[in-house]
């Protein structure tokens, strides 16, 4: 069966109902013949982040005219009354403690269900994330009834008797990131790494028709599908970035992880990564002198225009340019003439071949980089750092109690 839906995917998920949100306005809608009494509807999705809806209706009436009856409980633990004015900006998918959120609507004992019907808020991301959502309806919270999973069709038998091939295929069209991360996943031995790679390919050739690719951590419009236009003005962001933090902030800013190992390796920006890594060198050396300078520095950059944001199981900051690039931050400092950088071990490296910094030209700015980054870079991606993979990750296992007072 290989190739059977090489060029018409959509036949497949079609069969299975699947529901594409990236099309204009796409609302979606379920009537039930005769009813259903029912008590609790339950949105879920496979996510890492939030999302909201735009509008929804129960019975053709809007959600906002339910506020006064209903309660919402979320995956987060809360339960909270919708605001009557914002009852659609209450109910957030948000995934604080738990990789797949979910929102709850309690709609009282015994509610007659007849229509259902929303729409999701449209934001950046939503490509990334919102395809995998499943409605579910309880009279007792316990017992789940499904009225759509978008994601079914990777359990039905039909989907797992097709070839490698076309699985990939239809994940990718399906935009179903964990399945395909799955079907990708090489093992240790070099032949089935280039099998994985062959798939990698089929699986970005299906995603470009919606201008993303597969990334580590989600569907990506990454720095290969960029125009050289495109590529030049991010790099100038992060050039700006780097530029701020070693002139206006007198701390010591260059490129680093896969920022670093692009200009280094590949002369300018990995194909298939997504963002840019800045690693600052602290002018302190203990600890609560590093956070207070984080502070300070953050007040700074606020103030010229950028935003700076910490997640709360994070150790880095997340920084958006004032033209909307984000960029991540990462701290480090000097320690008996080593350089400690997060997330990397604690060896560091010596001193001279992070300082001083050099510039690098990369797509006509210039870009702060280590005095020698090769001993860097074989800390961060080890000794083969040179060669290329799409499929490598970074371990954190042990970031957290390396670093646990940047957390």
């Amino acid at each position: 069966m290989s190739g059977l839906y090489k060029n018409q995917p959509f036949l497949l998920v079609k069969e299975f109902g699947f529901i594409d949100f990236e099309q204009p306005d796409h609302i979606c809608s379920w009537s039930f013949q005769n009813g259903v009494n029912t008590q609790f509807l339950r949105f879920s999705i496979e996510a890492a982040t939030e999302i909201t809806f735009q509008t929804l209706r129960i019975n053709g009436i809007d959600f906002a005219d339910y506020s006064a009856s209903v309660t919402i409980i979320d995956s987060n633990g809360q339960k909270y009354k919708p605001d009557p004015k914002d009852a659609t900006d209450n109910l957030v998918f948000c995934a604080k403690t738990r990789k797949s959120p979910w929102v709850v609507i309690n709609l009282g004992i015994g509610f007659h269900l007849k229509e259902l019907s929303f729409n999701l808020a449209k934001e950046k991301y939503l490509k990334r994330k919102m395809l995998g959502l499943k409605v579910q309806h309880s009279t007792d919270y316990s017992n789940w009834i499904t009225i759509h999973d978008n994601y079914s069709i990777f359990s039905k038998k039909k989907f797992r008797n097709l070839s490698l091939e076309d699985q990939v295929i239809t994940a990718s069209f399906c935009r179903n990131h964990s399945l395909l991360s799955e079907l990708l996943e090489p093992n240790e031995n070099s032949a089935d790494l280039q099998s994985a790679l062959k798939m990698l390919n089929i699986a970005n050739q299906t995603l470009s028709q919606f201008e993303i690719a597969y990334g580590a951590h989600s569907f990506t419009k990454t720095f290969g599908l960029l125009s050289e236009t495109e590529k030049h003005f991010k790099i100038g962001e992060f050039a700006g970035l780097l530029n701020f933090f070693n002139k206006t902030l007198g701390i010591k800013a260059f490129a680093s992880s896969g920022s670093l190992l692009g200009i280094v390796r590949d002369g300018g920006l990995i194909a298939h990564d997504d963002d840019f890594d800045l690693c600052y060198l602290s002018n302190e050396t203990e600890e609560h002198g590093i956070l207070s300078e984080r502070t300070l520095f953050i007040e700074r950059l606020t103030e010229a225009g950028y935003e700076v944001r910490k997640g709360s199981d994070c150790g880095h900051l997340w920084c958006i340019s004032p033209k909307g690039i984000w960029l991540d931050i990462f701290t480090g400092w000097i320690q008996d003439d080593r350089c400690i950088m997060h997330p990397l071990e604690k060896t560091g490296v010596v001193q001279s071949e992070v300082i001083p910094l050099r510039k690098s030209n990369v797509f006509g700015h210039d870009v702060y980089v280590p005095n020698s980054p090769d001993s860097l870079l074989v800390l961060n991606y080890g000794s083969d750092w040179s060669t290329p993979s799409p499929f490598w990750k970074f371990d954190w296992s042990r970031v957290k109690s390396d670093y646990s007072f940047l957390y």
